[in-house]
């Protein structure tokens, strides 16, 4: 059975930023989907953003876009239910309130799928 153990426990952050977005309904070809938007008065530190395409094309690809600047290494030529890393390991990208996480989808199909998780840490301005 998992749990901890040696008495100890487990507490979550309440500034931790645990972000999920889902479409059922991307458009044809190239579009900007938004997956997180900072809250106000808070500033974020974005650690690791994933994305999956799921849909009916091969080779679509996937940039991630924070506070309106292209970041990261591009997803190139996905499959279909492949997750991607849209952010390089180590990297700590910072936003400020208001400014979003998003990703450049490139390729898709009509109705196609993309799902993507955020994680980082918020602190009060």
């Amino acid at each position: 059975m998992a749990g901890v153990s040696g008495g100890g426990s487990c507490k979550v952050d309440p500034n931790a930023v645990h972000a999920s977005f889902s479409t059922s309904t991307l458009p044809a070809g190239t579009s900007v989907q938004t997956a997180y938007t900072v809250d106000a008065g808070k500033l974020v530190q974005v650690t690791l953003v994933v994305a999956k395409y799921t849909g009916t094309v091969t080779g679509v690809t996937l940039q991630l876009k924070v506070g309106g600047q292209e970041a990261g290494p591009a997803a190139l030529n996905l499959v279909t239910s492949e997750w991607a890393a849209l952010t390089v390991a180590g990297a700590v990208l910072w936003l400020d309130p208001a400014e979003t996480v998003q990703v450049i989808v490139t390729g898709a199909a009509l109705n196609d799928m993309l799902d993507v998780k955020v994680h980082g840490l918020g602190q009060q301005q």
